[in-house]
């Protein structure tokens, strides 16, 4: 027999988790039951909760701050701002089409670049675009691109170079800097290791780009 603080974080959860189930309530509320835990007992602890709420039919509310977390475990994903709710709908729908930019930077890493539209499309810095949103010829917007939106070659000349290389296991990630100035971020393989201040040329595979109107994204800074 072991008291609750002779067990470890995982092992606490646990037993609330099966204390609560064994009431079998009709909606199960989970404040941040993971923050308190390492990242290894985090991962382990998500799977075998997810699996758990599944195999007992149990509906739960996870508040969470980590969209990954949210991700993982939930079939629907309320996401708020300031206490508004700014988009309710599956995880997969609110990363590849956020409804606001608030959404879009919050869920993942998100650039901002303006852009015109002229001729149907929208022009932009990186390259042009299709006009998704049915703008207005000369209208001002901002597309919203993902690093794994955005690859790089190494070339001799290019007004946009590498400025960081953040390695992250299974991906690099690249900071560029565009002629401009503005700051654009790739994902690259993690056998792709290119030099920081190396000159490269963009690829766009724009596979969930979000046109929005420029003034929703003045709070942002973009």
């Amino acid at each position: 027999r072991r008291y609750p603080h002779e067990l470890s974080g995982g092992q606490q959860q646990r037993v609330a988790l099966a204390r609560a189930l064994v009431q079998k309530p009709v909606v199960l509320l989970l404040d941040e039951p993971f923050s308190n835990l390492d990242p290894d007992m985090t991962r382990k602890m998500r799977e075998d909760v997810h699996d758990l709420l599944r195999r007992t039919k149990t509906t739960a509310i996870l508040v969470t701050h980590d969209h990954e977390e949210a991700f993982a475990m939930a079939d629907r994903v309320a996401v708020l701002n300031n206490g508004c709710l700014e988009q309710f709908d599956t995880p997969e729908t609110i990363y590849h089409t956020p409804s606001t930019p608030f959404v879009a930077d919050f869920v993942g890493q998100a650039d901002f670049i303006p852009g015109t539209i002229a001729n149907g499309k929208v022009l932009t810095e990186i390259g042009e675009f299709p006009n998704q949103g049915g703008y207005q010829g000369g209208a001002s917007v901002v597309v919203m691109v993902r690093p794994d939106d955005i690859h790089i070659l190494p070339v001799e000349h290019s007004g946009a170079r590498i400025l960081a290389r953040q390695f992250r296991g299974s991906e690099n990630l690249y900071t560029i800097s565009l002629p401009s100035g503005r700051v654009v971020h790739s994902s690259e393989t993690s056998t792709s290791v290119f030099p920081v201040g190396a000159p490269v040329e963009l690829q766009i595979v724009a596979t969930h780009t979000v046109l929005f109107e420029r003034k929703q994204t003045q709070e942002l800074g973009a």
